[in-house]
């Protein structure tokens, strides 16, 4: 049976599972903070509201995502990290997402190198996600699909 070990700093890349009530409304790419006996509240509140303000900056809100849309890192020398597997409005699964809409997308890698991406270590909170489409995809977008892609963006 497992044993529960305390770390003083913990990297995202060291795989590790958290437990805690209240996770399920926690935002990947923030920071976890904790308020300790002889901590300030406000000032770690603070510190934490700059931490969520920095990853939703990083939100573009032009274009639309789908479900199956391959996702890469150009900063990170364009590594592929897998697939939008889901697509998540207020808790309910959707199937696109619209521009300025906020939403959860889940990535899947597809391959066991992409598998192998961590999210800390591979690229984090500060690189762009851009869907990898190369000239022939778009070349079939403009011939079959031109009225429901293009049109409502």
């Amino acid at each position: 049976m497992g044993t529960y070990l305390h770390h003083k700093e913990i990297k995202a890349a060291q795989a590790i599972k958290i437990t805690a009530k209240g996770l399920e409304h926690a935002i990947a790419g923030t920071g976890l903070y904790v308020v300790g006996p002889g901590d300030d509240l406000e000032t770690v509140t603070e510190a934490a509201m700059e931490d969520m303000q920095s990853v939703m900056s990083q939100i573009d809100k032009s274009g639309i995502a789908k479900v199956g849309t391959p996702i890469c890192v150009p900063q990170q020398n364009f590594i592929d990290i897998g697939r939008i597997a889901s697509i998540e409005n207020n808790h309910k699964p959707v199937d696109y997402a619209r521009k300025g809409q906020a939403v959860s997308i889940k990535i899947v890698g597809t391959n066991l190198e992409e598998q192998q991406k961590m999210f800390g270590r591979h690229f984090g909170v500060d690189d762009e996600l851009v869907s990898r489409i190369s000239r022939r995809s778009i070349d079939s977008l403009k011939a079959y699909y031109k009225a429901s892609c293009f049109d409502s963006v």
